[in-house]
């Protein structure tokens, strides 16, 4: 036999060898990752049922919010649109709201009856007013008197939390457009009333 087919079968052989390591190292790697996977398949799903348990907690904690923010805001009225005194104090403030409440609307609310009273936001003069009432059945009797109001400045409104604005918002395009059909149509708190027809939140 040559040297050149000495060097061939030579090379042949070490080819070989190589093939079959590489099989081999290519087979014990696939053995390792299964049993990896294995091991880590138990992990995956803790960290996935986790990772849903922690999802519906904020969920929960999100709906709970919202209801506590109902609830806080339930006996509240927003008041628009009255006269703003250089250096008014909450119990001048107080005294001006029981005032309107009296002369316009022919409610007599009593100092008890006001649970906290104040006015927010960022203009410099007429800033709305948020009263917050000792009960529920008072804000109603000032609220169903407050068309009286029509024709002045002032506005009284219900204190809705701000998913409950946006949903009004949404819908009050729809009450227009029916009632400038004729029809009847009612915004009540986050729905949309129409004659015999109700649609829902959108």
């Amino acid at each position: 036999m040559s040297m050149e087919e000495t060097m061939k079968n030579f090379m042949t052989q070490i080819n070989s060898k190589m093939d079959t390591n590489n099989q081999l190292i290519k087979s014990e790697a696939e053995k390792i990752n299964t049993n990896m996977n294995k091991k880590l398949q138990p992990l995956v799903k803790e960290v996935t049922e986790m990772k849903q348990k922690v999802h519906n907690l904020e969920k929960n904690i999100e709906i709970n919010m919202s209801r506590i923010n109902k609830i806080e805001k339930k006996r509240n009225l927003i008041i628009f649109g009255l006269e703003q005194e250089e250096g008014e104090d909450p119990t001048m403030l107080e005294e001006k709201l029981l005032q309107l409440f009296e002369e316009k609307l022919n409610i007599k609310v009593e100092t008890f009856e006001i649970d906290f009273i104040k006015r927010f936001g960022k203009a410099k003069d007429k800033k709305p007013i948020v009263v917050g009432l000792t009960t529920w059945k008072r804000k109603i009797s000032i609220l169903t008197q407050a068309p009286k109001l029509k024709g002045t400045n002032i506005v009284i409104n219900e204190d809705f939390p701000k998913d409950v604005i946006e949903i009004r918002k949404k819908l009050y395009p729809q009450m227009k457009t029916y009632r400038e059909q004729n029809r009847k149509a009612i915004l009540k708190y986050d729905k949309l009333y129409v004659i015999r027809y109700r649609i829902e939140k959108v």
